[in-house]
């Protein structure tokens, strides 16, 4: 997918408050004269970058990212030679590369109740993202910059049909590898996972108040979802089911 790209202008922009957000990676001389790992240097460059964008959005340009950062345009595009290049960078760095793999074990680790499983799952992976990374995704979205497209075969892959697998089997249902996922139970394992994640955005983009005890939130939204998707994924398999929601998954 094509990251659209944004005019280069020379003015920073502001956080939507009127108040220019400018991060600096060198506040000193001796700090601008200090050589760095190009490693260490990229890494720096882009923990400040997510956070400049999630402040300013990812259309602001590199011109006032670099300006931001206390480093040169020229020195930023050696190391990301564009800046699409860069802002998928940054979409691997925060999103893409916080997936653990033990999480899918959990996931179909059938000694324990498929509600636990739900529950112990949702809470590690909602708590892999700080409340800059959530800002930085709705920023992110909404300037067109959609690391949310970025990450939904992902998010298919390694979350829902999972979830669309484990309630087969807990319904009693011919597994993944008889019969691929419908459409429908994609639809089904979305719920929960766009409710559950809406907490998050309550609390660190709305500013809404939300408890602090996460456990017992995501407690109460798998003890709602389970028993009506248990429910819904067996209509699901029955003769007569409509067939918008028995079709394969919908292309990206």
């Amino acid at each position: 997918m094509a990251i659209p790209r944004s005019p280069d202008d020379s003015n920073p922009p502001d956080n939507g408050r009127g108040v220019v957000v400018e991060l600096q990676l060198e506040q000193t001389e001796d700090h601008r004269r200090r050589r760095m790992a190009p490693g260490d240097r990229r890494s720096l460059i882009l923990q400040q970058a997510a956070e400049f964008f999630a402040s300013n959005g990812p259309a602001a340009s590199t011109r006032a990212l670099a300006k931001a950062l206390g480093i040169t345009q020229a020195l930023l595009y050696r190391y990301f030679p564009s800046k699409e290049a860069l802002v998928r960078a940054v979409y691997q760095e925060r999103f893409g590369a916080r997936w653990n793999p033990a999480w899918g074990d959990l996931l179909r680790d059938r000694k324990l109740p498929l509600q636990r499983r739900l529950e112990d799952f949702f809470l590690a992976y909602l708590d892999r993202l700080s409340p800059p990374d959530y800002r930085l995704w709705m920023r992110a979205a909404l300037e067109g910059w959609s690391f949310a497209r970025l990450y939904q075969t992902d998010l298919i892959e390694h979350v829902l049909t999972p979830i669309v697998g484990e309630l087969r089997h807990e319904a009693g249902l011919p597994d993944l590898g008889a019969h691929p996922v419908f459409y429908g139970e994609l639809e089904l394992a979305g719920m929960l996972h766009g409710g559950l994640t809406f907490l998050r955005v309550r609390r660190d983009i709305y500013g809404a108040p939300v408890h602090v005890d996460m456990r017992v939130l995501t407690q109460l939204h798998v003890a709602i979802f389970l028993p009506g998707a248990l429910q819904q994924i067996r209509v699901l398999h029955q003769p007569g089911a409509p067939a918008a929601l028995t079709g394969p998954p919908l292309s990206i």
